[in-house]
């Protein structure tokens, strides 16, 4: 339940609501969850919660495909229509500005070609410098550096690299069903 704990006077799921809301490119905003105290929440701040998502697709280990599958065949059936892609604004990142949102939106549709938009940051350490454990020893986990011991290399020899950090995520309905994925 960590979406509803209260950060300076507000659930955590209502600043995302709220950065939603404010986007000029989004045009509904829903919550998908399990729990009827968060559904509840979440139509305080002027969310739709269409549904009430199914257990088996709530757990720790349940992936985004799963919930977004769901919605999708929810909008179909219930709608007879589907949205043609998926803004993901997830509650653990609160802090947003909403025009951040919409130049990645309008970036995403000006990239025609692209499947989906993932919101990264550079990492200010390269991954290529981590070891692993093996036996006792550690061992560089690059599998693809031939370079003899080049986790001990200047960052710099290592080309930049990036993590995603929840911003905001893009994925176009079409990709979804046809990958999976």
């Amino acid at each position: 339940k960590k979406n509803i704990k209260l950060i300076g006077g507000f659930p955590l799921i209502a600043y995302s609501i709220i950065a939603s809301k404010l986007s000029q490119n989004i045009n509904e905003v829903i919550v998908s969850t399990d729990s009827k105290e968060i559904a509840k929440i979440a139509k305080k701040f002027n969310a739709n919660v269409p549904f009430i998502r199914p257990r088996n697709i709530s757990k720790d280990k349940s992936t985004d495909i799963e919930y977004i599958k769901h919605a999708i065949d929810w909008y179909k059936k219930k709608r007879g229509y589907k949205p043609q892609y998926w803004v993901i604004i997830r509650p653990t990142t609160p802090l947003r500005n909403p025009k951040l949102i919409d130049k990645s939106i309008n970036y995403f549709q000006k990239k025609s070609s692209a499947s989906s938009l993932v919101s990264v940051h550079e990492m200010s350490e390269t991954p290529a410098k981590m070891f692993g454990m093996q036996n006792g020893y550690l061992h560089g986990l690059s599998p693809f550096d031939p370079r003899p011991e080049y986790y001990t290399l200047p960052r710099q020899q290592f080309p930049s690299a990036y993590v995603g950090n929840g911003y905001v995520d893009i994925v176009k309905t079409s990709i979804i069903e046809k990958y999976n994925s």
